[in-house]
C-alpha cells in the first residue's frame, strides 16, 4: 500500500486530487513518502508516477503542456540575435512576467539592425512549401529577384542554379551549380550584380552552408503534407514533364488506384525519403541512396535549422492568412493570402482518392521513409513556438514600427 499512497501523494502535490481532510495533511506534509517507500512498491508504481506527471503536464496553465526545451541547449547559446530571441521565448513560456517589456524592445533594435545590415533575404524554398506565396509577396513589397514578377503564377524567385532538382540532377542535367554559385562569395557577387534583394533556393544548401551576410529563412511544412502536395503536383504534371521533373510525372504513372508506397520511394527516392533534411546538408547527402539517412543526419540537420534567421512552421490545418501574418510580423511585409493554391481541386482530388485505396500499413510505410525528416519537424515546432512568444509579443509588435514601403520590409534596400 506504501506505493498507491505514494502515488496519491504525488497527485496531490502536483494540484490534481483534491485536497481535503486530515489524510491530505498528512500525505502531503511527508517529503520523504516517495524516497522511503516508493522503491518497495511493483511496477504499478512506476505508472502511477508516470501518470501524475503526465497529469501535470496537462493542467499546465500556460498551454496545458510544459515543452521540453533541452534540445534546444545549442540554439540558445552564444551571442547571436537568434540565441538572444530564443532565451527571451524560453523565458517567456515559463512565465510572462520575468521578461520586462524593455528587453523585448531591445531585442527589437537587435533584430532591425541584423537585418538591416544583409545583404539580401534568402530563403531555402522546400518544394511544395508555400515558397510561391513567399516570392510573390516579396515581389509585392519592393523586393528585387529572378523572375517574371509579381504576378508570374512562376514566379519563385531563382535564378536556375538555384532550380530544383526533384531526380538529383541526374537523367537530364547536370546539377547547375557551378563552383561560383556554390560559395558565399560567389552567390553574394551575382546577387550584387543583379540588384537581388531576394533569392529563392528551391535546390539543395551550397557547399558552405548558410551564407552570413544574407537573412536566412525557410519555411517548414508537415513532412506527409508536404509529399502528398508533392504527389499530387506529379499527377497533374503532362508525361513529357518527366523531362525537367527528373521523376515520373502525369496522371497514368502516378494514378492514386495503382500507386503504391514501395513504387513511390523507388520513383521518388529523394523527395519521399527525408527531402527536406537531403536539403539542409548539401549534394552529398541529397544524393544518398533511400534508406541511408539517420540520427546522425538528424541531428546535423537540426544545428542547420537553428541557424536560420527565421523558421516558419506550417501544419495540414494552417491556411496561407497564418504564414502571411509571421512572414508580416518577422519581414515588415504586407502580404496577402493566397485565394487559391494552384492545382487546388485536382490535387484535393488525388490525395482523396489515395486515402481511399490506401491501408493503414501503406501510410506507416511512407512515414517510416520520412520518419527523420518528422523528427526534425518537431525540432522546427519548438523553434517556431519560442520565436513565435517574442514575434507576437506586444512589445514586440509596438516597437517594430512600420518598414518603409517599396524596400523589402525591415531588410531597407
Amino acid at each position: 500500500m506504501h506505493w498507491l499512497l505514494c502515488a496519491v501523494c504525488l497527485l496531490m502535490k502536483n494540484g490534481v486530487a483534491e485536497k481535503t481532510g486530515a489524510l491530505t495533511e498528512a500525505l502531503t506534509t511527508d517529503d520523504a513518502c516517495m524516497s522511503n517507500h516508493l522503491h518497495q512498491g511493483p511496477p504499478a508504481a512506476v505508472q502511477a508516477v508516470q501518470i501524475a506527471t503526465s497529469l501535470k503536464l496537462a493542467q499546465h496553465p500556460k498551454d496545458k503542456q510544459i515543452e521540453d526545451y533541452s534540445s534546444l541547449h545549442e540554439a540558445t547559446h552564444g551571442t547571436s540575435h537568434t540565441a538572444t530571441r530564443r532565451n527571451l521565448g524560453i523565458q517567456l513560456a515559463s512565465d510572462n512576467s520575468v521578461v520586462a517589456d524593455a528587453q523585448v524592445a531591445a531585442y527589437v533594435r537587435t533584430y532591425k539592425q541584423e537585418m538591416k545590415s544583409k545583404q539580401l533575404i534568402y530563403w531555402s524554398h522546400i518544394s511544395k512549401s508555400s515558397g510561391t506565396t513567399l516570392c510573390r509577396c516579396g515581389w509585392r513589397n519592393g523586393c528585387k529577384a529572378f523572375g517574371e514578377g509579381k504576378d508570374s503564377q512562376h514566379a519563385n524567385c531563382h535564378p536556375l542554379y538555384d532550380w530544383p532538382h526533384w531526380g538529383g540532377g541526374r537523367k537530364t542535367w547536370p546539377v547547375h551549380r557551378s563552383h561560383a554559385s556554390d560559395s558565399c562569395e560567389g552567390l553574394s557577387k551575382h546577387a550584387s550584380e543583379k540588384k537581388y534583394t531576394l533569392e529563392g533556393n528551391e535546390n539543395f544548401l551550397i557547399s558552405e552552408g548558410l551564407c552570413p551576410n544574407f537573412w536566412n529563412a525557410i519555411i517548414f511544412r508537415e513532412p506527409i503534407d508536404r509529399l502528398l502536395s508533392h504527389m499530387a503536383l506529379l499527377y497533374r504534371q503532362k508525361a513529357h514533364d518527366s523531362y525537367w521533373a527528373e521523376v515520373p510525372t502525369g496522371p497514368e504513372a502516378w494514378n492514386p488506384s495503382n500507386i503504391t508506397p514501395e513504387w513511390v520511394v523507388g520513383s521518388t527516392p529523394i523527395l519521399s525519403n527525408n527531402y527536406v533534411i537531403r536539403s539542409l546538408l548539401g549534394k552529398d547527402v541529397y544524393l544518398l541512396p533511400p534508406g541511408r539517412i539517420n540520427e546522425t543526419h538528424l541531428e546535423k540537420a537540426k544545428q542547420v535549422l537553428e541557424q536560420f534567421d527565421v523558421v516558419y512552421v506550417t501544419t495540414p490545418s494552417d491556411d496561407d492568412a497564418v504564414l502571411v501574418e509571421d512572414i508580416g510580423l518577422s519581414l515588415g511585409w504586407t502580404c496577402e493570402a493566397e485565394p487559391q493554391k494552384h492545382g487546388g481541386n485536382r490535387s484535393a482530388d488525388f490525395i482523396s482518392q489515395l486515402r481511399a485505396s490506401w491501408t493503414e500499413d501503406d501510410w506507416k510505410k511512407l512515414k517510416a521513409s520520412n520518419y527523420y525528416d518528422m523528427e526534425l519537424y518537431k525540432h522546427a515546432g519548438l523553434l517556431y513556438k519560442i520565436d513565435n512568444l517574442v514575434f507576437r509579443h506586444p512589445q514586440f509588435k509596438r516597437s517594430l514600427g512600420s518598414a518603409e514601403p517599396g524596400k523589402c520590409g525591415y531588410l531597407d534596400k
